[in-house]
């Protein structure tokens, strides 16, 4: 049988790092970047918060899931108690994205800059 080869550790990308980035590709000011990406991703927020979705031709979808109520177990008294149903955000990647990340699996690099 063979052995799984290990996962490579994934290095993380925080939104500072992202403004950066996005600041250096566009020649323009991080500040600016800042207060764009701000605004849209406040502008997602809103508008899945209201129940409506928000798509990103081959970026993906971004929307609200209803997670139904269930009968759950308190872990400090192993008590049966009900989890309340509750709104949650969800995410479906669009096309391009889901081939992206296949060809990085892959060994190849999307093109980026």
């Amino acid at each position: 049988m063979q052995k799984k080869e290990p996962k490579k550790k994934q290095a993380s990308v925080n939104k500072q790092v992202l403004i950066s980035q996005v600041a250096k590709r566009t020649d323009m000011d991080p500040e600016v970047v800042s207060t764009i990406l701000n605004a849209a991703l406040d502008d997602i927020i809103y508008t899945v918060a209201q129940g409506e979705k928000v798509g990103l031709t081959g970026f993906g979808v971004f929307s609200s899931r209803e997670r139904k109520g269930r009968e759950g177990v308190d872990p400090r008294t192993f008590k049966r108690i009900m989890i309340d149903a509750v709104t949650v955000p969800h995410f479906k990647p669009g096309q391009s994205f889901k081939e992206a990340v296949r060809q990085s699996d892959d060994g190849d690099s999307p093109d980026h800059a």
